[in-house]
């Protein structure tokens, strides 16, 4: 790994003049400047941030944590951030809570003890009042917190969110339009503020249409031990055992609606003569299966240039309140899954 003291050898310049650039402080000419920066870019030079936190007192990382690290979401989401965040100077910690949310407040403890920046909330899992206002007590007035997948504006923090609520109305207005009804929906709904969205856009959808709402078609699997594709597989075979009637599922993720798909395969029905399947998410894979699934995308470029955004004013000391909510629109991507 290349050092600062390296840069400063192969310049010819102090280390407290590399330094002074590379941190933006202190007069240094134009010259001296576009040679220790072309002579970082050439050496793949990257500053310790964890070291600098040790030294200056807080860290420039950032703490991405996550409900699920193996949700198809959660890593493209991650990999987005990362590339968009270290274009500024700051690195990404991962944490994953596991869907165990009394893991949130080790997090706290982890953040405080290793002087981060910031955190970024992207669970998907509801996270109590209490416990927001706890973690925001907990953490110093200088630790920037920013949510991401759901509102928590109202306490204070800046929340990049999709318009999940409006994009699961889109889908079943669709499948509705196409003739697929009865539309049944599959998600993690009590326990999940997204899936909580996307099931009001489903419910405002069918009363929309003039449709009773069946309690036989809303599959929440919040009280089961299944995720992701296992309980799409789960739920859609539960279904067709108690002879649940329907022609089309919107899933809670691209993932569930993955399971959903093998169900309808195995059991000898096809996709989407006889059952047609919407996801959500917009996971490269999509187009990957057979047949191509359709989707709800996501906006993962933009959400994470304003995340970048949100940081980077911070960081240079602005000023002023920053935008208490970002919302993102999602795109219907039609392919032959529905």
């Amino acid at each position: 790994m290349v050092t600062l003291r390296e840069v400063a050898r192969e310049t010819g310049l102090s280390p407290a003049t590399v330094s002074r650039v590379l941190r933006d402080s202190g007069p240094v000419s134009a010259k001296t400047r576009n040679l220790v920066l072309s002579t970082v870019e050439r050496l793949g030079y990257r500053p310790n941030s964890l070291a600098q936190g040790l030294r200056t007192g807080r860290s420039t990382a950032v703490a991405l944590v996550v409900s699920d690290i193996e949700q198809g979401w959660h890593a493209s989401l991650t990999k987005h951030l990362q590339v968009s965040l270290e274009e500024i100077g700051i690195d990404l910690i991962l944490m994953n809570l596991g869907h165990e949310l009394r893991r949130l407040d080790m997090v706290v403890e982890r953040v405080q003890a290793m002087r981060l920046r910031g955190v970024i909330l992207a669970a998907s899992d509801r996270i109590p009042p209490k416990q927001v206002k706890r973690v925001v007590g907990n953490l110093d007035k200088e630790v920037l917190i920013a949510s991401i997948g759901q509102r928590l504006d109202r306490y204070g923090i800046p929340s990049f969110v999709h318009s999940d609520t409006e994009a699961a109305e889109a889908a079943v207005e669709y499948l509705l339009q196409k003739g697929c009804s009865p539309v049944a929906f599959c998600s993690r709904i009590r326990t999940s503020t997204m899936g909580k969205e996307r099931f009001q856009g489903y419910l405002n959808a069918i009363e929309r249409a003039g449709l009773a709402i069946d309690e036989n078609l809303v599959w929440d699997y919040s009280d089961t031990s299944f995720f992701r594709q296992a309980a799409g597989y789960k739920m859609l075979n539960d279904a067709l055992d108690r002879g649940v009637k329907f022609k089309s599922v919107l899933a809670g993720s691209d993932e569930i609606a993955l399971g959903a798909m093998a169900a309808v395969l195995d059991r000898g029905l096809r996709i989407p003569d006889d059952i047609a399947i919407i996801g959500f998410g917009g996971l490269d894979w999509g187009v990957s299966v057979r047949p191509r699934l359709t989707t709800l995308t996501s906006d993962l470029a933009g959400l994470s240039e304003s995340v970048r955004e949100f940081f980077l004013q911070q960081k240079n000391g602005a000023g002023g309140k920053p935008q208490m909510l970002t919302v993102f629109r999602r795109e219907l991507a039609l392919r032959a899954s529905a």
